[in-house]
């Protein structure tokens, strides 16, 4: 029997996500995971799509268009309203402006200073909806379902299939011959440094050896698939744990390897098995392909909401080769079986280990600090549990280690499942050691792995955070605060202001933008041979010696003035009359100090009346004081 709306009490909507037609590009779909609320208590998960969601966008009215330079919103009444999909947008906007459609994308219409609402995502609208329909049900009161999906791949060559051997061979030649070749080009580089004229042909030798590097780089990336496949996965949700393995590594268990491996559970995680009811399913496959498949096959069938994977950029990249070994379409393996066959769609979007900063300056990033999504449409949504737990804690000082293991110990004392056997091995060490000796524990460890991290999210909340967090926007912007801060800006401006949110152009830079001092060189670190150390003298055996303590420190903290002294001063576009470029007769050096010390201009009021004001130093002005009054004073002698 069918749900009625009269056995609803809500509807919450776990996550949306975003697709486009990949056969016409003219339509587009808004997958939306739901969990439906029953007035008896039950909830039913379920996916909703929605083809060709429309949004608003709005151009200024002919005789409002005066301004040249972009607003961060405009009033109603001063715009006209047009609808559009996602996937069309561009060409709308574009006719809506005069212009013709398919001349260019987005970003570039979005140049024009009369173009608003571009931005919001039908995501964040669809989203948005839910919430204001049933808000009790969409604020993460309710727990997700959450699945943990982790793999292992093979560490010992002795144990590849001789087809996979073979090509590590074949790649071990490739690579001995550019080697051989760098070898070359280093000798005759070496001779042309020699040569006083050389300077042209030892240039040219090392841009060839540079690109001689990329190339081996290029072939141990090619070379990797082959000598480290998936051999093993499991994924586990609740009660449910499934235990993928490919017939190869299995055959290395003396006996039958389901049996053996399901007594081994039975005595390693007894406790686990008890307290979560836990039912376990072990199944043999052809390939490390079979894995991904078996793996990506359960979840479609269980549903959970999301898939959690600590480190999430080793095991998505590894399943994404098994899929390409194998001539396999990762878009029909990821995507659910449901989804019609045009909008089946895969990316992997990897977090960039470099970062560019406003001023053009590049930083790297830790690890932990990436943000890495799975875009396919499924019941569930892949989460890479070290990275948010780190997103989660920027305001805390950075842990030793984000390793699994690590963040266990400090959260539940507990640790990732060790045999007595291998105590002697650290490291990759300790996986060959197991691969080879010990491969049903091997998979007991396997399925430990995605265990500690569910029971690790049960007692830190991480995803109901995360869910908490993000609002109404979209799971890929959840890195992102300005987005989300836009996100829901947009719907202060229309649903309680009566204006319309602006849009960002792929060239965000108004004419006058020029005249502003460079964004560079605002933040200067004093070298540290240069530091000189004013510490307490406290070692009483060496009373010479300063040590890193003192009475009093103090600290000025530039980073944090933003966005502090906007929301305080209420700074935008809008409030902003005149924007000051530089001071007549004043250095740049002395507008950048004076910048900054009016953020505290109390504190710094001496100074800025020195250098902005050109008054008398504080010696000039007592030594003028004291004459004047006759009063002796050493300032006048």
């Amino acid at each position: 029997m069918g749900i009625t709306k009269d056995d609803i009490a809500g509807i919450e909507c776990i996550h949306a996500n975003y697709f486009v037609n990949q056969h016409t590009r003219r339509d587009d779909l808004v997958l939306v995971k739901e969990r439906v609320h029953l007035k008896d208590g039950r909830r039913i998960s379920r996916m909703v799509p929605k083809i060709n969601v429309k949004k608003a966008f709005y151009i200024t009215r002919e005789g409002y268009q005066t301004h040249h330079e972009k607003k961060e919103w405009e009033e109603r009444n001063r715009v006209q309203r047009y609808e559009s999909t996602q996937v069309l947008l561009a060409d709308k906007v574009a006719m809506a402006l005069g212009r013709t459609p398919g001349m260019g994308h987005l970003g570039m219409l979005n140049q024009s200073p009369y173009v608003y609402g571009t931005d919001i995502m039908p995501t964040v609208l669809v989203k948005h909806k839910y919430m204001k329909d049933y808000p009790e049900y969409n604020d993460a009161r309710y727990d997700a379902d959450n699945a943990v999906l982790d793999l292992e791949t093979n560490t010992v060559f002795d144990h590849l299939h001789p087809d996979d051997k073979a090509m590590c061979l074949k790649y071990d030649d490739k690579i001995g011959e550019v080697q051989r070749r760098m070898d070359f080009m280093r000798m005759q580089l070496e001779e042309a440094n020699k040569d006083k004229k050389g300077a042209k042909q030892a240039k040219r030798i090392s841009e060839q050896l540079k690109l001689a590097r990329d190339e081996i780089v290029s072939l141990q990336a090619e070379r990797k698939p082959y000598e480290q496949p998936i051999i093993s996965g499991s994924l586990t949700m609740k009660d449910k744990v499934f235990i993928a393995v490919t017939k190869r590594f299995a055959d290395r268990i003396q006996g039958d390897a389901v049996s053996i491996v399901d007594g081994l559970f039975d005595l390693y995680l007894e406790k686990y098995k008890k307290e979560r009811n836990i039912k376990l399913e072990i199944e043999v496959v052809d390939n490390d392909f079979g894995v991904t498949k078996a793996l990506l096959d359960r979840a479609h069938a269980w549903r959970p909401d999301f898939i959690l994977i600590w480190n999430m950029n080793f095991d998505i990249p590894k399943m994404i080769e098994s899929c390409k070994r194998h001539n396999q379409d990762p878009a029909y393996v990821f995507s659910d079986p449901k989804i019609p066959p045009e909008y089946k769609y895969f990316k992997y979007k990897e977090g960039q280990l470099q970062k560019t900063k406003a001023d053009g300056k590049t930083y790297s990033q830790h690890v932990a600090d990436l943000w890495h999504s799975v875009i396919a449409p499924a019941s569930f949504y892949f989460i890479d549990s070290m990275c948010l737990y780190k997103k989660l804690r920027v305001t805390e000082a950075q842990q030793p280690s984000y390793s699994l293991d690590a963040i266990l110990g400090r959260h539940l004392n507990l640790s990732k499942l060790k045999f007595e056997e291998a105590d002697a091995y650290k490291g990759l060490e300790w996986h060959q050691f197991m691969q080879t000796n010990y491969p049903a524990e091997y998979l007991i460890y396997n399925a430990f792995d995605c265990i500690a991290v569910e029971l690790l999210d049960e007692d830190q909340t991480d995803i109901k955070k995360m869910r908490i967090l993000l609002g109404h926007s979209d799971i890929i912007k959840f890195p992102s605060t300005p987005r989300r801060l836009a996100d829901d800006l947009h719907f202060v401006c229309e649903e309680e202001e009566n204006k319309v949110m602006g849009s960002t152009s792929n060239e965000m830079v108004a004419e006058v933008d020029h005249l502003l001092p460079s964004l560079q060189g605002w933040i200067c670190t004093l070298p540290s041979h240069l530091i000189h150390k004013r510490g307490l003298n406290l070692i009483e055996e060496d009373p010479s010696i300063e040590t890193g303590l003192s009475v009093a420190v103090s600290d000025l903290d530039v980073a944090a003035g933003y966005p502090n002294i906007g929301i305080i001063t209420n700074a935008s576009r809008e409030t902003t009359i005149l924007e000051f470029c530089r001071i007549q007769g004043k250095s740049e050096d002395v507008y950048r100090r004076a910048a900054i010390n009016m953020t505290a201009a109390q504190t710094n009021a001496v100074e800025v009346c020195r250098e902005v004001l050109s008054m008398p130093s504080m010696n000039t002005l007592l030594a003028e004081f004291t004459k004047e009054k006759g009063i002796e004073h050493p300032v006048n002698r």
